[in-house]
């Protein structure tokens, strides 16, 4: 459900658009969906309520528009990773991926934890978050399926879903638990996909 983006004429509104989507997701992480109201976000965002509703019907939409934005930054960063100079590592690049995952949940796990709970309550939400990780689980089958023998994965995009899955999990668990030791968190996990990718 990936939703059209955005063309204005005018820089200025532009600007004020993206004002709005920053601040949504700093008042979104502090305050949760529920309690979050547009005032909140106008404040937040150095503008007057009757400014956010000129770019947005309510405070739904701006949730919606503000993870969509959120979601295809996490997907470049992943494609990044998957670029032809990391593959010549395979390891690394697998690492790479890794590193993106744990990155982003540590940006701001406050909004994550708020974007897992939308996802499961509304539609929408959910739709975003099946497509955005049905497309990093494709770029990761790709990469598990171009550089591990197909004899040990047979299955590159079930192999994609495991290591997304528990990549996602483990990460988002680490940065929502305040005072978990993330290097070692993540140098376990990447010891546990490399001895399920390669036998080591």
């Amino acid at each position: 459900m990936r939703r059209r983006k955005r063309v204005f004429k005018q820089e200025r509104s532009r600007e004020t658009y993206e004002a709005i989507l920053r601040a949504a997701a700093t008042v979104f992480a502090k305050h949760g969906f529920e309690k979050t109201q547009a005032p909140d976000i106008a404040r937040a965002a150095g503008i007057s309520t009757g400014a956010v509703y000129r770019y947005f019907t309510d405070k739904r939409e701006i949730f919606l528009e503000m993870i969509d934005d959120e979601l295809d930054s996490a997907r470049k960063e992943v494609e990044a990773g998957m670029a032809p100079a990391n593959l010549a590592d395979p390891r690394a690049a697998i690492d790479a991926v890794l590193g993106v995952f744990f990155a982003r949940a540590k940006r701001n796990p406050a909004l994550t934890r708020v974007y897992l709970a939308m996802s499961l309550s509304d539609p929408d939400v959910a739709k975003l978050r099946a497509e955005s990780e049905a497309a990093d689980r494709e770029v990761v089958a790709a990469l598990i399926g171009a550089v591990v023998p197909a004899a040990r994965i047979p299955d590159p995009a079930a192999a994609a879903f495991v290591l997304q899955s528990s990549a996602l999990a483990v990460a988002v668990g680490a940065a929502l638990q305040k005072g978990a030791p993330e290097a070692s968190v993540r140098a376990e996990l990447v010891s546990m996909l490399h001895r399920y990718l390669w036998g080591e």
